[in-house]
């Protein structure tokens, strides 16, 4: 006797036959299988998730620049980033930028940033984290000393005064004006002082003026 089975993707069928072909006996099951979320539910076999395609991200601007404004973090969009990779005919984004940066004072910082991608097709797509170079410049001041300020020889100087402008919204330049030693009557310009050192996130510009010592 030989026995024949005939597997179907939802019916198993067996004939058993005598050495003259004549059908001994025969039988068949039927079953319900279904394939969801990558497994099929009779073998428990499971569908290997394809490697998700690598994009390369970069900035338009090559580094991100900004002038002190008192604020902490970036303020990054999706135009700022160019995307290469995506294959013809999908709709791939950049729908959500994170970065570890919360730095606020003029200086050059590295920080990284994560992405996370939205369109009909971003599940085929991964965008690996990338460095941020970042440049905090120093928020351009105009000190201008009052005119006519000085002093009678042999007395002590009173504290020079001065007007500014281009300070951001709620802050105040620290330290002191100064001006050139000597005691003797005449007129001494007015210099920086402590102006620069005690304010590190100004660049700070002093209009030309003089203090003068009188008999």
């Amino acid at each position: 006797t030989t026995l024949g089975i005939e597997f179907g993707s939802t019916r198993i069928k067996a004939v058993l036959i005598d050495e003259k072909h004549a059908t001994v006996s025969s039988g068949d099951y039927t079953w319900k299988s279904s394939f969801e979320n990558g497994v099929c539910t009779v073998c428990g076999a499971q569908e290997e998730p394809a490697a998700k395609i690598p994009l390369t991200l970069s900035l338009v601007a090559g580094s991100i620049e900004k002038t002190y404004d008192g604020t902490s973090g970036l303020d990054l969009g999706a135009d700022d980033f160019a995307i290469e990779g995506i294959e013809s005919g999908d709709e791939v984004y950049i729908a959500v930028i994170n970065t570890d940066f919360n730095e606020s004072n003029a200086g050059n910082y590295l920080a990284s940033a994560s992405f996370e991608l939205g369109g009909a097709d971003a599940a085929k797509y991964e965008a690996k984290p990338m460095e941020l170079n970042i440049v905090i410049h120093k928020c351009p001041v105009t000190v201008t000393p009052r005119s006519g300020q000085s002093k009678v020889y042999g007395e002590s100087d009173p504290s020079i005064r001065a007007t500014y402008r281009g300070t951001v919204s709620g802050e105040t330049l620290s330290g002191r004006l100064s001006r050139e030693s000597g005691e003797s009557v005449g007129r001494y310009r007015i210099t920086m002082g402590t102006l620069e050192s005690s304010n590190p996130n100004y660049a700070i510009t002093l209009a030309s003026e003089t203090f003068e010592i009188t008999p």
